[in-house]
């Protein structure tokens, strides 16, 4: 089954890098049929028939095919809605952190069945959307009821930064296109004419599982929360603060309903069943029904459902009497799960599932035999040595040692399995859960099997469930605490940058050549080396090409925008303002994590407000931070003189700065020494002025008019004149003076304004004078994440949105690479109840 599944995947790839109309699909796929069936036999005929299907059956689950769609019926930009619908699941409780804030939301998979028109008339209407609630929802919302919810219907968010979370693009694989946001409970109603229900069986399994597992302790308590997420699959148990360390550590794994806790279920039931006698063929078809059980009762999660699927097809081999053949197996198993959701392909979960399993069983047993060869040292007697005559204590060593040596080969291979796609999506590597899993995986399903054990003694012997309770709530603590001190290890996890297609081929090629004794030998070794060589000149190239560029990132958050600058050639960064402490939980540290930064060189506040540094300490605990630059004036905002005292107690290396200053390749041309502070700190904040590759570029934080007069007075013209000017927008007066645009005569500006608050917003008036001095204008607000690239003089800017993509440039911008900006947002339509 591997090749028809390579096929198969080829086809869905295909169909989803290539716009290629569904007719053209069914044409080919109909064709390739029928030559396949004249051609019996023919390998070509079959492939190109399996490539075919798999891209008409992508086409075909992703169009949208009905003529009352929710795709067709309602726009992409927010809008209020009404709509009808069944809950395809029951509502699930979440947290968001805010800041140091803690908001509460719901959140439900919802089948539209109807959407209220303008007129207030009712029409079909049909798709999956996402509807979310601030609050809890009551206990009259469960899995199969109909309801009516009202809210604002659009996409659902995308990523806020490059390297955040892809939300949006998530979702639409999963099917759901549209999102609907209702501001309270109160928008949320059954509905009217309907029956009620009674809550599924799998809500009710686990309301019970949850007070079953909970009997002895607090409900509250975390470790009993993280049982609930490790056994019954419950979501909120799971935060982002008790996530942490498990992901740094590499051990998130075991918190989801995946291939340990099926083969655990499945062996507690086959072994119980062959001490009575019974082959195995016969304990494993006994077995399955109640996998599938387990799976349903625990909400059909995504990796339930796969390892279920893998679970059925050896069991079933079993009944058959056929020989076991993993790879096999799992190939059949990833073709039915793409045949019947094809998405599938492009989830992280589904890749990393099928890649770990192919991993274990191409390399878990030449691990073992290496590192069992590597071991005979320590084999305390005599090969030749008759067992008869060995020492008792002899044989418990070689246990000893067997057993460790192969849970090392299990957890190195799927280390090497998992690295590369760990990497590209999380940007983590952690060689620390090469160590981390020896000891958690062991202890959780320890903790499983007690979690088992009070599950099936809770209906008729409580204190048995009550000692099993306090068994796995012990050995959940003993996970916590491996995890915390394997995550804690120095160089045990680092952030890196998403390989790219050579680093990835590389890595494959190096795979091969280690652990595949044919790809060494005969014709194999020439196209090793020649591809080899191929992909060491083209990541060469791109490193070439990267390093010799200086990359300034801006980033919108609150009141401005946040700059990163990487100078070419591997130079010491810069950050600028990284903002509040929700836009550094939510924007700063993923941005920074998905370029690979474990340490900023350097730490710049052009100002003392909130919006700036109120998240500089969240920053500080996870990441390492060299030198701290301010402004050296008096202090009058809090928050930047909580933020002095906080470094200085720790020691950390601070840099108060002044006009005349040189920090790095940066002038520092404002404040002057001893200079009072103005309204809002704004005639005094850090303006500085940096030459990267040939470009002169001019940083202006939020400027008064009376600063921008202190400005041109003390540096002149010629101290002023930049290539490329980010600036910030002043919310108290003008901004942008002429004179002081006469004095810089950028080619490129960069407005730094933010959608809140409104003060921070660049008017009409300014952006139209702005404009006028025929010099492309970027505004951060209506373009999201800019990535500016500075080589040779000349500056590249390239908007990075998925929601709105670059427009051509007018006709009256000078010829550059940078296209001018967007004059407005278009209106948004209302779908009004």
């Amino acid at each position: 089954m591997a090749m028809p599944l390579l096929w198969f995947t080829l086809g869905i790839v295909l169909a989803d890098s290539l716009s290629i109309p569904a007719p053209a699909w069914v044409a080919g796929s109909g064709m390739a049929l029928l030559l396949a069936l004249w051609r019996r036999g023919s390998v070509p005929a079959a492939a190109g028939f399996l490539l075919l299907a798999g891209g008409l059956r992508l086409v075909l689950e992703v169009g949208a095919w009905s003529p009352v769609d929710l795709r067709r019926l309602t726009p992409e930009q927010g809008a209020l809605a009404v709509v009808r619908g069944r809950l395809l699941e029951t509502p699930v409780l979440h947290e968001s952190q805010q800041g140091r804030r803690t908001q509460l939301f719901s959140t439900a998979v919802l089948e539209t069945t109807g959407l209220r028109d303008p007129s207030g008339e009712w029409r079909p209407a049909t798709g999956l959307l996402l509807a979310s609630v601030r609050g809890g929802v009551d206990e009259r919302f469960f899995q199969g009821e109909r309801v009516e919810l009202t809210g604002v219907l659009g996409l659902p968010d995308g990523p806020e930064t490059p390297g955040a979370f892809d939300y949006q693009g998530y979702l639409c694989r999963c099917g759901i296109h549209r999102r609907l946001q209702s501001g309270g409970t109160s928008d949320w109603a059954l509905e009217p004419g309907q029956p009620r229900g009674q809550p599924p069986v799998s809500d009710r399994f686990l309301s019970w599982g949850r007070h079953t597992l909970a009997r002895g302790f607090s409900e509250r308590d975390p470790a009993i929360q993280l049982l609930w997420a490790m056994m019954l699959g419950w979501k909120p148990g799971l935060s982002p603060e008790m996530q942490e360390p498990f992901l740094r550590s590499g051990t998130i794994h075991v918190f989801a309903i995946s291939g340990l806790h099926i083969a655990l279920l499945a062996g507690i039931f086959i072994e119980g069943l062959r001490l009575t006698g019974l082959p195995r063929r016969w304990a494993g078809g006994i077995a399955l029904p109640w996998v599938w059980v387990y799976t349903a009762i625990t909400g059909w999660q995504a990796s339930a459902i796969r390892s279920a699927v893998m679970w059925s097809l050896i069991a079933l081999g079993w009944g058959l009497r056929r020989p076991g053949n993993l790879l096999n197996s799992l190939a059949l198993a990833a073709f039915l799960l793409l045949a019947w959701d094809p998405q599938q392909l492009f989830l992280p979960g589904f890749q990393l599932s099928f890649v770990v399993v192919a991993s274990l069983a191409l390399l878990a047993r030449p691990l073992t035999d290496r590192g069992l060869a590597l071991t005979v040292a320590m084999s305390p007697s005599d090969p030749l040595l008759a067992p008869v005559a060995r020492p008792r204590w002899h044989g418990w060593i070689e246990r000893g040692r067997h057993h460790l040596v192969s849970s090392l080969a299990v957890s190195l291979a799927s280390w090497i399995g998992s690295m590369p796609l760990v990497a590209f999506y999380f940007h983590y590597f952690n060689p620390v859960s090469l160590l981390a899993n020896l000891v958690v995986v062991p202890l959780s399903t320890l903790a499983l099997s007690s979690s088992v054990a009070s599950l099936a003694t809770g209906g008729w012997f409580p204190a048995a469930c009550e000692l099993f309770n306090h068994s796995s709530w012990f050995l959940m603590h003993l996970m916590v605490g491996a995890s915390e001190l394997a995550a804690a290890l120095p160089g045990g996890c680092l952030h890196v940058a998403a390989p790219g297609a050579c680093a990835l081929g590389l890595y494959g090629l190096g795979c091969l050549w280690m652990f595949c004794p044919g790809a060494r030998e005969g014709r194999w070794r020439g196209w090793m080396r020649w591809a080899t060589l191929l992909l060491l000149a083209g990541w060469g190239a791109g490193w070439v090409a990267e390093n010799r560029t200086t990359r300034i990132s801006v980033l919108p958050r609150r009141g401005g925008a946040i700059l990163w600058v990487a100078p070419a050639w591997m130079g010491s960064e810069w950050l600028f303002d990284p903002g509040d402490a929700r836009t550094v939980e939510r924007v700063t540290l993923p941005f920074l994590r998905s370029e690979g930064v474990n340490r900023v060189a350097h730490l710049v506040l052009g100002r003392g407000g909130v919006e700036t540094l109120g998240g500089a300490l969240d920053l500080e605990q996870r990441l390492w931070v060299g030198d701290h630059f301010f402004p050296d004036i008096p202090i009058r905002s809090p928050y930047l003189r909580r933020w002095r005292e906080s470094l200085q107690r720790t020691r950390r290396r601070l840099l108060p700065l002044v006009r005349g200053n040189v920090a790095g390749p940066w002038e520092v041309l404002h404040p002057g020494r001893g200079e009072a502070p103005g309204p809002a700190g704004e005639d005094s904040p850090l303006v500085m002025r940096g030459e990267f590759n040939g470009v002169r570029v001019l940083w202006v934080p939020p400027l008064g008019i009376r600063g921008q007069d202190t400005l041109l007075r003390q540096a002149g013209r010629e101290g002023l004149r930049a290539d490329l000017l980010l600036a910030g927008v002043s919310s108290s007066s003008e901004a942008l003076s002429d004179p002081f645009l006469e004095a810089v005569s950028p080619r490129v500006i960069l407005l730094l304004e933010a959608s809140l608050p409104a003060a921070s917003r660049a008017g009409p008036g300014l952006k139209r004078r702005v404009g006028g001095r025929g010099c492309p204008v970027w505004s951060v607000r209506e373009w999201g994440t800019l990535s500016l690239e500075l080589t040779g003089g000349r500056i590249r800017v390239h908007p990075w949105s998925k929601l709105r993509p670059p427009r051509p440039a007018s006709e009256e911008s000078p010829p550059a690479d940078i296209p001018a900006v967007p004059a407005s947002d278009p209106p948004v339509p209302l779908i009004l109840p």
